[in-house]
Parts: C-alpha cells; sequence; structure tokens
C-alpha cells in the first residue's frame, strides 16, 4: 500500500516521474526502502483531523468492501486503496455543519485552474464543476500534466495573479 499510494502521489507532476521510476526500480531489484517516516505520521494526522471532522464518513465496514470492490475493477493500478476505510468510519466526532452546497448563485468570483491530464482529479471533474458554477465561476485550463496549474509558466500564472490582486475572473474562460 505504501509503494500505491507513493505512486499516486507522485504522479501528480510530470516532472517526478522521473523519481517515480526510480523508486519503482529499487523495489523491483529487492533495493527498495520504507517510503514513510515519522513526518508522513505527522501528515496523516492533520489528513485525518481535518477529512474526519469535514463530513460524515459512511460507518458501515461492508460499504467500503463494496467500494474497494468496484474501484479494484476501476483503476487497478491502486487496488481499491484509496476507496479502503479510515479512521473517519469510526472517528467520534459528527461535523460540526452540513457541507456547503455548490450552486451557481452568488457573485462571480470563483477561479478553477485545472491541468488537461491531471492524474489526481480528471478533467471532466472541473468542467463539471464550472457547469455547477455557471457565471459564477471562470475555468482555466494548462495542455499539461500534473496536478497543479500555477507556477508553469502558462497564461494561467497572470490570470491567477491579476485574479488574487484584483478579484477580477477573465471574461470567459480560458485554455494555456
Amino acid at each position: 500500500n505504501q509503494l500505491r499510494e507513493f505512486t499516486r502521489a507522485v504522479l501528480v507532476d510530470d516532472s517526478t516521474f522521473p523519481m517515480l521510476a526510480e523508486v519503482w526500480r529499487a523495489f523491483d531489484t529487492g533495493a527498495g526502502a520504507p517510503i514513510a517516516g515519522p513526518a508522513d505520521d505527522n501528515f496523516a494526522s492533520s489528513l485525518y483531523a481535518i477529512s474526519c471532522n469535514d463530513a460524515a464518513w459512511p460507518r458501515n465496514p461492508l460499504r467500503y468492501a463494496i467500494d474497494i470492490a468496484v474501484d479494484r475493477r476501476r483503476w487497478p493500478l491502486t487496488v481499491g486503496m484509496p476507496a479502503n476505510i479510515w479512521p473517519c468510519a469510526f472517528w467520534p466526532n459528527q461535523p460540526v455543519e452540513p457541507p456547503v452546497a455548490v450552486t451557481g448563485g452568488g457573485s462571480r468570483n470563483v477561479l478553477i485552474l485545472h491541468q488537461t491530464r491531471d492524474p489526481a482529479l480528471p478533467l471532466s471533474a472541473a468542467q463539471g464543476l464550472r457547469a455547477v458554477l455557471g457565471r459564477a465561476a471562470a475555468l482555466v485550463t494548462v495542455d499539461g500534466g500534473g496536478h497543479l496549474a500555477f507556477g508553469r509558466g502558462s497564461c494561467a500564472d497572470a490570470i491567477t495573479v491579476t485574479f488574487l490582486v484584483t478579484g477580477v475572473l477573465p471574461a470567459r474562460d480560458q485554455a494555456c
């Protein structure tokens, strides 16, 4: 599972592919070393504290078993690991407030940045969010792979800086 999670996490940026290949090679030749340590524990703890308190999670382990079986067929690389049960299923607290409804109401103040070949979140997800938000949002896509669209030297950088400094969105969706 560590290798699968490491692979999933590293696939978010094309520039890390050579490092990923080296890790795979090390595991393939038996020279692999553990890829988790104390710093990972801190990250996981904060991730659980936020995720488990943010939304109610299914409490029935059978639900997770079904989701894992489905994910194994859909995404064989991760073998169902992302759908596995989290501590959230047994979390003692319930969310303080209900999840926020995502709608197109309100001000025009949402900038959506997305890479066209994001391995962590498909472009269709960004397009779906854009459709739900309607006139409240602008979608800026960057022709590239990876999860981060800002700071890649594309037109998305200037659009983002302009939005953060002035609050002004582009008049229409942009492809960089």
